[in-house]
């Protein structure tokens, strides 16, 4: 027996076989578009460490009717503080005594404005790096009679270690977190398929007020170095086997 196919039925057969095959491709695509399944854990890690070195602004400023009479003293006060910062442990290329501001000033009378003469401030900025010698600086500073300690900051020298430490807790931490709740789903933890990090930078001390130089040296507080708190903030999220 003969089949004859006519133009109309192999055309007929092909579009079906057509339809099939794009039926299959699109069962495909939407099998690789199913997401896998996963994990999810956020985890922090920290890490402490002593501070080593100490960020310091001072500034110094007076008032004068004319413009050189007020920068002559805040400049020989200058070089007097530079002068007893010889003697100490200062971070190499970190003191900057170059920053020089002039204001005029006035007061009002019966409101009218009057000028009353000029401010100069110039402001002297360096890192001290030996910690054992703060409280005698901060002594040597208030001797000095138109200095302002604005800022005192502690601080690592290289907090790139520190950091490595706090992250490395995050992972493991993470780790950790996904491996437990792997378990009690009865499921296998696979490999990695997203991270996330955020380091979440250091908690500091706060800066120290501002101090006026008057301070009697024989009353400067005693400074407690507090210890310095760096953390890491991990998203990670693992598939399952």
């Amino acid at each position: 027996m003969h089949i004859l196919y006519t133009p109309r039925s192999i055309f007929a057969k092909l579009l079906l076989s057509g339809l099939m095959l794009t039926v299959a491709a699109t069962t495909s695509v939407a099998n690789d578009a199913t997401p896998p399944s996963l994990i999810s854990v956020n985890a922090q890690g920290k890490a402490k460490a002593m501070p080593d070195q100490a960020e310091m602004h001072l500034s110094f400023s007076q008032e004068a009717p004319k413009v050189d009479q007020a920068r002559r003293t805040v400049d020989n006060q200058v070089r007097q503080i530079l002068k007893i910062l010889e003697d100490y442990e200062l971070a190499s290329g970190s003191l900057d005594s170059s920053q020089t501001n002039i204001h005029p000033q006035y007061h009002y009378h019966q409101g009218q404005q009057n000028f009353r003469g000029y401010q100069v401030t110039r402001n002297v900025r360096f890192v001290l790096s030996n910690l054992d010698q703060l409280e005698e600086l901060i002594e040597e500073i208030s001797k000095q009679e138109v200095t302002r300690l604005q800022h005192i900051q502690l601080g690592l020298s290289d907090p790139g270690l520190i950091r490595q430490e706090a992250l490395d807790r995050a992972i493991q931490h993470s780790k950790q977190l996904a491996q437990h709740i792997a378990e009690q789903y009865d499921v296998n933890l696979g490999p990695v398929h997203q991270v996330r990090y955020q380091a979440q930078g250091e908690h500091t001390p706060p800066p120290m007020a501002a101090m006026r130089a008057e301070l009697a040296a024989d009353s400067a507080p005693s400074y407690q170095q507090k210890e310095l708190e760096f953390s890491a903030h991990i998203e990670v999220s693992f598939t399952l086997r």
